[in-house]
């Protein structure tokens, strides 16, 4: 085909993907230009397979990104080319144009167009409004917000309704629909709007219906906010605005047809739509076919532990058509990552803006390289293109990730998603690294000390140094019993444990509670609780486990608490015995710290012991079930702990200590089952023994 423009720099070649079902002269099709054209898009010109100059308009138009257009289409069989890269230029004269006004009506068809304008399709536009800026009680207030307001994006829709933005965060943007509707017949028509903060609407460049300044959509949602119009059969050009500020969001225009006695959705064969096209390659003049960036968002996660940050999946693919030229794409994600192929799939750890590079090899002409400028915004609605993941799903592309070439913050976020999917390990290695940044915060090296404390055998001094550098007096409380547990319950030094909660959690009596800052410092009075009981201080433990309770919200009646525990108790037995055992640490994880003053009876200590032996961690079950035996002295529960005891030792390779418990068994004189076998595997020993 002609290069029909020789001031063009570039050009896409355009087909229609899909008829519109309705009889329509428009195709509308996303020229995704990569910052090729003018900020102002006036170098722009389109032509028909034959050469002929096309009419159109720019619907849409993202200086950094893309270009959304609709040209005349009589015959969707054809193909166009739009050109675009000039250096300077005015206006083509084939462009219908609109000043930006609010309310303005129809685009002005352009001098060269023959009076022609597309008067076909409804697009949906969203821009971030000024956070400052106060509820618009006026269209000319809106307008002011407009002005100041940046893109998120822009596509054809099928009606005047959304509850979240499609293109961006939900919070603080402004929803723009433009477009044409089709009256079937002359006739009184009443037009409503709900919206959840301000709504001002236009049909022809006159007010349709108002609902200005701050509010929700409740008083709107069953059609009081509306105004009858006189309309005749035909098109009709309709403008909706809605802004929104913070939560629940709401746009909506309905109406009341003749003959109808309520308010419904507008239908969407009421609003005519385009023929859709599709860019089939794009060329560079003298250069021949080049590539840009097509960016989709594929899903998101929320971390698994906390209730804060993102990880959000997204494809990149060159955009170009099938046969591509170029031997090898390379791309850069703008957060350090790296991949290579013609398509690739890349999880941000974070949200914010991130500058994405594509450099495309081809056999001949070198390498031509492409920018596109993305932001990962708050998924915060799980609807329309918004899909949900499980974090989990990211470990394969994440893991291919290079940490060192990660900024401290991506650096520190790669550590929470290894430490929440379960790879502790990892987390632990990458905090040990990021403690080397020197431009990482207080907060920041607290919890990589914290999660470094699970994988080295330093970690009572991670502990204390996180301790030490933690701002947040709730979080600094979860670090403190940790370190209770680990010095105390695990280390068996009671003192040391003693001295940490009376640093930590004796001095933070009196100051302002907080719900967060209670449930942590329940957490740090049990941890003392299990270390006094560890060191067989029934009293003193007895004293924190019932300071402990007697913080939980709501209390929970006598009554109520002993039959939790015996479900508890029938619980963890009935799932121990189906082999779900990671279900059976969830319930005594729930009746340890629900009910702590309970262990003194020995029976959470006794199935944590034997949960603790099925997974393995003999060493963590030996001290479980030897502290259950002496707390479960002189009953069934003690025989059962002490034979389980001498299982762990020799799980450990401890045989001398397995055969002191089983002598320890014997000794009580407890008559039953445990005691005979205990007496079995003794003479055994004997029998076998040099």
């Amino acid at each position: 085909m002609p290069w029909h423009d020789e001031q063009a720099a570039y050009r896409a070649v355009v087909a229609v993907a899909s008829k519109s079902d309705a009889k329509v002269d428009v195709a509308a099709v996303r020229i995704r230009h990569c910052g090729l054209v003018r900020a102002d898009g006036h170098d722009y010109r389109i032509f028909d397979q034959a050469g002929t100059a096309t009419p159109y308009e720019i619907t849409h138009h993202d200086p950094d990104r893309d270009t959304l257009i609709s040209l005349r289409c009589d015959d969707p069989s054809m193909r166009f080319v739009v050109y675009f890269g000039r250096s300077s230029s005015d206006v083509d004269p084939m462009r219908a144009t609109r000043s930006g006004k609010v309310g303005e009506g129809p685009p002005r068809p352009g001098p060269g167009a023959g009076g022609w304008i597309p008067r076909t399709g409804l697009v949906l536009t969203t821009l971030r409004r000024p956070v400052e800026a106060d509820n618009p009680r006026t269209p000319e207030a809106l307008q002011a917000m407009i002005d100041a307001a940046t893109p998120d994006g822009a596509a054809y829709r099928s009606a005047v309704s959304d509850s979240y933005n499609p293109f961006g965060d939900s919070d603080y943007f402004i929803s723009i629909y433009r477009g044409w509707l089709r009256i079937a017949k002359d006739g009184r028509y009443g037009f409503c709007t709900a919206s959840n903060e301000a709504s001002f609407s236009f049909l022809d460049g006159k007010e349709l219906v108002h609902w200005p300044g701050r509010h929700t959509e409740q008083r709107g949602k069953h059609g009081q906010k509306s105004r009858d119009h006189e309309l005749r059969a035909g098109l009709h050009y309709v403008e909706y605005y809605h802004e929104e500020v913070l939560l629940y969001q709401v746009a909506f225009l309905g109406w009341r047809p003749p003959g109808a006695d309520h308010f419904q959705g507008i239908d969407s064969t009421v609003f005519p739509q385009p023929h859709r096209a599709q860019v089939t390659q794009y060329e560079k003049r003298d250069a021949g076919r080049i590539p840009m960036i097509r960016a989709e968002l594929l899903d998101s996660a929320w971390p698994l532990k906390r209730s804060r940050g993102q990880y959000t999946r997204f494809r990149f693919t060159t955009d170009g058509g099938d046969g591509a030229p170029w031997t090898q794409v390379a791309w850069s994600f703008g957060d350090g990552q790296t991949a290579v192929g013609a398509e690739a799939e890349h999880v941000y750890l974070r949200v914010g803006a991130y500058e994405v590079k594509m450099t495309a090899t081809a056999a001949v002409g070198g390498a031509i390289e492409r920018r596109w400028p993305l932001i990962v915004y708050p998924v915060e609605h799980l609807d329309g293109p918004y899909r949900d993941a499980d974090a989990k799903s990211y470990r394969e592309a994440i893991e291919a990730f290079d940490p060192g070439a990660l900024d401290t913050q991506d650096l520190a976020e790669l550590i929470r998603f290894h430490d929440e999917t379960g790879d502790a390990e990892r987390a632990a290695a990458l905090a040990q690294a990021l403690l080397d940044r020197a431009d990482a915060g207080a907060a920041e090296l607290a919890e990589a000390h914290w999660i470094a404390a699970s994988g080295t055998e330093r970690r009572g001094e991670h502990l204390r140094a996180a301790l030490k550098l933690e701002p947040d007096a709730a979080r600094r409380m979860e670090i403190a019993a940790r370190l209770i547990a680990l010095t105390g319950t695990e280390g068996g030094d009671l003192a040391a444990a003693e001295a940490v909660f009376d640093e930590v959690v004796v001095s933070m009596r009196g100051a302002t509670s907080t719900d967060r800052l209670r449930v942590a410092m329940r957490g740090a009075i049990i941890a003392i609780g299990e270390a006094r009981l560890g060191s067989l201080q029934r009293e003193k433990a007895l004293e924190a486990f019932h300071l402990a309770e007697s913080l939980a919200e709501p209390p929970v009646p006598l009554a109520v608490r002993h039959a939790r525990i015996g479900s508890y108790h029938e619980t963890v037995a009935a799932r121990f015995k189906d082999g779900r055992i990671d279900d059976a640490a969830a319930v005594i994880e729930r009746w340890r710290t629900q009910f702590p003053a309970d262990q003194l009876r020995g029976e959470v200590h006794f199935w944590r012991g034997r949960i603790q032996l099925a997974r393995g961690a003999a060493r963590d079950a030996a001290r479980s079930l030897g502290l259950a035996a002496e707390l479960a002295e002189g009953s069934e529960l003690e025989a059962h702990a002490r034979f389980l005891l001498a299982q762990a030792y020799g799980d450990a390779g401890d045989e001398a200590r397995s055969r002191q418990a089983l002598e320890a068994l014997i000794a009580t004189g407890l008559a039953g089952e445990y005691r005979e076998r205990a007496m079995k595997l003794l003479a055994g020993q004997r029998e076998g023994a040099p």
